[in-house]
């Protein structure tokens, strides 16, 4: 493996995500009716090669490589394919032609490229308890262990050997994609996949609403996710954010608007230079140009800037010329503080938080408005009423909300839900503090000119009546 000599696996399915490489006893294999049986070195064609292997590897826990998919060849279920794996793998002709025989489906040949890295310290307790399918960590220093050149003279002698043992073309399969493919994720860092079933886990959200929701964003590329306050908006985001780049070597960055925030800030301007007299300035690029040239620099990955509470500062000063730019991404024209003519990405795509509560959608530029998609969130009950469930909590605190709801009667500015759902907290102990450090000055707020309805939602009177299951 470590000159690279892993370069494709036989399963009944194809991969789907990097597989971290974990040294221990090498492998276990298919006995049938869900058996498996511990490799020996007999399982080997060469049982003096077996036995080094299993010796070298017996009781060692240590994590250095990653295999990464970069593509699949379907192979029917024929004799031929037995004498394919016999020259591509150490297994003998009998398990091979065992393993054939059982399989229900075709049979997937993986082309896999395999990755060195520098491991992070993770305790050997840790190694042991990682499943194959996740991805680690994020990998410090991660590089492929053969050249692209190297790689792709295998690439042509594997493509060779599977031609040749079934006697003519592969059907739908493209060598120089897989070329492409490995070369590009060669030079950068792969992130976990996140599927949209594990999204709707962690958010509570339906798969359907966030497939929706997926579609504005990649249609768009810049989408702004609105409501009222406690509603999780960030926190999707950032899953959003997660779900695009997830097992690509695209990458994410998370800031936040401010009322004093400038184009300056954002895009470019004048910045006294470093290291030189005062009175000396540089044309200084700002979060957005410099994440644009990340975005260039990722081999057409996707890429995610997450721009929370955007409605916060001046956008029709802070954003520019990106008016124009973000909806035409195949222009160039140049900027206000000079430089050369500038494009954003096409592979860049921004998210973009609001609290309606702060600031109506309605106050927004409409020419900026136009260059985004909306997604409204909701405070969603039935996610609320899960958590308590999961954590054994009296659901009496739903009604309360609802009716705190109704009171306020607008969907700009309802009591949100995230305000009672932090995970590692005991919400029996800490819901008193929440109510009255959060909950009620919130309500004083809204009720400002009608405190009387304050009065019934106060700690002291919901403990002894509504909520009394919760003292």
């Amino acid at each position: 493996m470590g000159k690279g000599d892993c370069l494709s696996i036989f399963r009944a399915a194809r991969i789907k995500e990097p597989i971290p490489l974990i040294g221990g006893p090498v492998a276990c294999y298919y006995r049938g009716k869900g058996g498996r049986e511990r490799l020996s070195a007999d399982n080997f064609q060469n049982p003096e090669w077996g036995k080094e292997v299993l010796e070298r590897n017996q009781g060692k826990v240590e994590l250095r490589f990653l295999a990464v998919p970069v593509g699949h060849i379907s192979l029917p279920k024929e004799g031929w394919v037995s004498g394919l794996a016999k020259q591509l793998t150490p297994w003998r002709e009998e398990l091979i032609n065992a393993w054939r025989e059982r399989l229900e489906r075709n049979i997937w040949l993986n082309v896999l490229r395999i990755y060195a890295f520098d491991p992070l310290g993770l305790a050997p307790s840790v190694l042991e308890q990682l499943q194959p399918r996740i991805p680690p960590f994020r990998a410090a220093n991660l590089h492929p262990v053969l050249s692209d050149e190297v790689f792709s003279q295998k690439l042509d002698e594997l493509v060779g050997r599977v031609k040749e043992g079934k006697g003519g073309e592969l059907k739908g399969f493209s060598q120089s994609y897989l070329r492409n493919r490995s070369s590009a994720l060669g030079k950068m860092e792969l992130q976990p996949e996140y599927s949209l079933e594990e999204m709707a886990e962690e958010t509570g959200i339906k798969t359907e609403y966030l497939e929706n929701w997926e579609g504005r964003l990649k249609r768009k590329k810049q989408v702004i996710l609105y409501g009222p306050p406690g509603t999780g908006k960030t926190f999707l985001a950032e899953r959003f954010a997660r779900r695009l780049i997830g097992g690509t070597g695209g990458t994410s960055e998370f800031i936040q608007f401010h009322a004093g925030y400038a184009y300056e800030d954002f895009v470019q301007g004048l910045r006294p230079a470093v290291g030189v007299e005062r009175g000396e300035f540089e044309l200084s690029p700002g979060h957005f140009l410099s994440f644009c040239q990340r975005a260039k620099e990722a081999g057409g990955n996707p890429c995610v800037l997450i721009i929370d509470e955007i409605n916060r500062a001046p956008l029709a000063r802070v954003f520019g010329e990106l008016m124009y730019l973000l909806e035409y991404r195949e222009r160039a024209i140049p900027l206000a503080a000079g430089g050369e003519p500038f494009q954003v990405p096409a592979n860049l795509f921004l998210i973009g938080t609001m609290n309606t509560a702060d600031r109506s959608i309605a106050l927004v530029d409409q020419a900026l408005r136009r260059r985004f998609a909306f997604i409204r969130v909701q405070p969603e009950m039935e996610v609320l009423k899960r958590f308590l469930s999961r954590g054994g909590y009296p659901e009496s605190l739903l009604g309360v909300i609802e009716e705190i709801n109704k009171q306020i009667g607008d969907p700009d500015n309802e009591l949100g839900i995230s305000f009672f759902m932090k995970e590692g907290e005991d919400l029996r102990q800490t819901l008193p503090l929440i109510w009255e450090g959060e909950i009620e000055p919130y309500l004083e707020e809204m009720f400002f000119d009608r405190p009387e309805k304050v009065e019934s939602f106060r700690w002291r009177e919901l403990m002894g009546d509504r909520l009394r299951e919760w003292v």
